[in-house]
């Protein structure tokens, strides 16, 4: 899976939110706003998408470990 968000952010694929940010932070290196706005916007897209996706995947984990002990 290394479609986007993962390849806008460089990653290879679902990652954690401190990956993501991570991540984020190296491509802001390259990615500026002040030379390429459009590029910029997606990237910010992306963060923003990938963080949500992230957040769903932490909840259905606890969500299975929790089903798991019942």
């Amino acid at each position: 899976m290394s479609g986007y968000p993962w390849s806008v952010l460089g990653l290879g694929g679902p990652a954690t939110e401190k990956d993501i940010r991570s991540a984020y932070a190296r491509r802001l290196k390259v990615v500026r706003p002040d030379t390429d706005a459009a590029g910029f916007q997606k990237l910010v897209e992306a963060r923003a998408f990938a963080i949500e996706l992230a957040r769903e995947r932490a909840e259905d984990a606890l969500l299975h470990t929790l089903d798991v002990e019942d």
